[in-house]
């Protein structure tokens, strides 16, 4: 793995889908969402509306103007073509579910 280690350095926040790579070839599994309340991907565009001078809103941040990045999805995507290109296979598998956030109670447990 570690040419693909070497063009998530070059590429830049790639590292989440090389991690989805390398489990779903070892694993042989679908991938596990893991949720937060107000978390989203670093890249998110709504993460990094910040409010300017007068009052408008100014992107930083990867996928910001400041930071020179700019189409984060897209370079994503590049990093999913490439990883594919190196190991010559896709190991990601479709797979779909539903998360449900915690329970505020555990009704399942005996308190005695």
């Amino acid at each position: 793995f570690g040419e693909l280690r070497g063009l998530v350095d070059n590429m830049h926040n790639c590292e989440d889908i090389l991690m989805n790579f390398i489990v779903a070839e070892i694993s042989g599994r679908g991938p596990l969402l893991v949720g937060g309340e107000r978390v989203r991907d670093l890249g998110d565009p709504r993460n990094e509306a910040v409010e300017g001078k007068g009052g408008e809103e100014v992107n930083v941040g990867l996928s910001g103007i400041k930071r020179g990045h700019g189409n984060h999805r897209k370079r994503r995507g590049e990093c999913i073509r490439e990883f594919h290109k190196i190991l010559e296979r896709m190991p990601l598998r479709y797979s779909y579910g539903k998360v449900i956030n915690s329970v505020s109670e555990q009704g399942l447990c005996n308190k005695g």
